[in-house]
């Protein structure tokens, strides 16, 4: 392990999954040192910040628009645990790569299907709170038909970055939005 590697990378404001990656290593590996070398895990607001790529209005436009039509703006809950992501699932490879390598962030992976008539689809991912709250911030203005989902979820995000990492309670007003969120998402006809 290279302890001045990890503690250079830790005083950048890196997250330990992004030590773990730096440094070939596993999670739980930089996990077991940083509580080892008396180092705290770092609050998210104060991890290294998400920067997008400059972008320009005609593809900050066509990216709004695709997620308009295509993406998803989610938070589910398991137990006590919510999980935020942007999802955008889409037949069409080409189209998933390009999102995925003009943003910057997420990740791809391919959702096979066992029925014969059924393509393959591959979904754009974005996870990570720092990375929800920067691409919200720079979709909200454009979005048209998913915009309010888009503000519910870069409000929890919000939220979620003003705590120390590790916080596993959530207040009534994420709660709210988790209930917000999954009546505007509800597949069928809204009466």
């Amino acid at each position: 392990m290279n302890i001045k590697r990890l503690k250079e990378l830790y005083n950048e404001g890196f997250s330990d999954e992004e030590i773990a990656k730096e440094l070939g290593v596993t999670h739980g590996a930089i996990n077991y040192w940083r509580k080892r070398l008396d180092l705290p895990a770092l609050p998210i607001a104060k991890r290294k910040k998400v920067v997008l790529p400059k972008l320009s209005e005609k593809d900050i436009g066509y990216i709004a628009g695709f997620l308009d039509g295509e993406g998803c703006f989610c938070l589910s809950r398991s137990q006590n645990t919510y999980r935020a992501n942007i999802n955008v699932p889409n037949t069409n490879k080409e189209i998933i790569n390009w999102l995925h390598s003009t943003l910057e962030i997420g990740r791809i992976y391919e959702r096979k299907y066992g029925k014969q008539e059924w393509k393959d689809c591959y979904v754009f991912l974005v996870e990570r709170i720092g990375e929800i709250k920067v691409l919200t911030d720079l979709l909200i203005p454009c979005l048209k038909i998913k915009k309010e989902q888009a503000e519910s979820l870069n409000k929890f995000c919000n939220l979620r970055l003003s705590l120390p990492a590790g916080i596993p309670s959530y207040s009534d007003i994420e709660d709210e939005i988790y209930l917000k969120l999954r009546e505007l998402n509800r597949k069928g006809k809204n009466v």
